[in-house]
């Protein structure tokens, strides 16, 4: 059962990732498994799937004791949530542009850092004016408080970089100031 999940897209070049936890058939055990640059005869998004479902399929050969099979991924890793044991790993080392997928990681230094989410953030002109050409989207505008709770279901379900940007700066922002101290 695919319990969650986070992609990550780039159409140049062609990059589908896909990050997830799924829980095993007739068991409470959890796998994380990401795949990375999947790729398939169709080249797709939804390639990625496949690739996941190949890489889960293989940590589970590896678990009844028999081999892993072919991932359609350039980069795939399995392990065990309960106690990080690896399953499958395909050129893990391998640097692959993450995209979306680093959201994650956003996610997860908020969750860590910030007692409560509904602390409401600004928008300010200077963080737009930060935007790489081509990425402010004006899902928020200048002048707009939102709460950390709003900007994470941004930036996870709709994949709003713009939200990623906002949280970034006020938790870049908690960390060099306790750097500071």
């Amino acid at each position: 059962d695919l319990m969650a999940a986070k992609g990550g897209t780039l159409t140049k070049p062609h990059i589908f990732n896909l990050a997830s936890i799924v829980r095993l058939p007739d068991s409470d055990a959890e796998l994380a498994c990401v795949v990375m640059k999947a790729a398939d005869s169709g080249d797709g998004p939804l390639n990625r799937f496949e690739a996941t479902k190949q890489a889960v399929d293989a940590a589970l050969e590896v678990l009844h004791g028999g081999q892993a099979g072919e991932i359609c991924a350039q980069s795939a890793y399995v392990c065990k949530v309960a106690d990080g044991k690896v399953l499958v790993s395909k050129n893990a080392d391998e640097c692959i542009m993450p995209a979306s997928t680093t959201k994650l990681l956003t996610a997860l230094t908020v969750l860590e850092y910030v007692d409560d989410l509904n602390t409401r953030l600004p928008v300010t002109q200077d963080m737009i004016d930060l935007f790489p050409s081509g990425f402010y989207t004006k899902d928020f505008l200048p002048g707009d408080r939102v709460s950390l709770i709003d900007l994470l279901h941004a930036m996870m379900l709709p994949s709003s970089n713009t939200a990623c940007f906002i949280m970034g700066c006020y938790v870049g922002g908690i960390l060099l100031s306790s750097q500071a101290k």
